[in-house]
């Protein structure tokens, strides 16, 4: 039987074709992407791609990290989005109330 492997420049195609995060975890994008990437994918490169897809409010955060692990990045992740998530609506709800004046 014949096997198929996907070229370099195919997963790199690949993950550059990917959409952003949107409603998934930053985890969960990470592991779709280390799919997407296969082996012939630097890890270094897969993860500031990775990185580049995230909120610019998480990036920020990150980019304050010494860690260079992408799968403690990920955990970082998620707990700033987590975070973000339950900001953002105590937020918007104080504007609709100043907007109800």
């Amino acid at each position: 039987t014949a096997t198929y492997t996907r070229s370099e420049s195919k997963s790199l195609q690949l993950l550059l074709d990917n959409p952003p995060i949107g409603d998934q975890r930053p985890s969960q994008l990470l592991n779709e992407m280390r799919y997407l990437a296969g082996s012939e994918v630097p890890t270094s490169l897969l993860c500031k791609l990775w990185i580049n897809r995230l909120p610019q409010s998480c990036r920020s955060i990150l980019a304050a990290s010494t860690e260079s692990d992408p799968s403690k990045l990920a955990t970082i992740a998620d707990k700033i989005m987590e975070t973000v998530d339950t900001v953002v609506p105590a937020h918007t709800s104080v504007q609709h109330q100043i907007s109800e004046l």
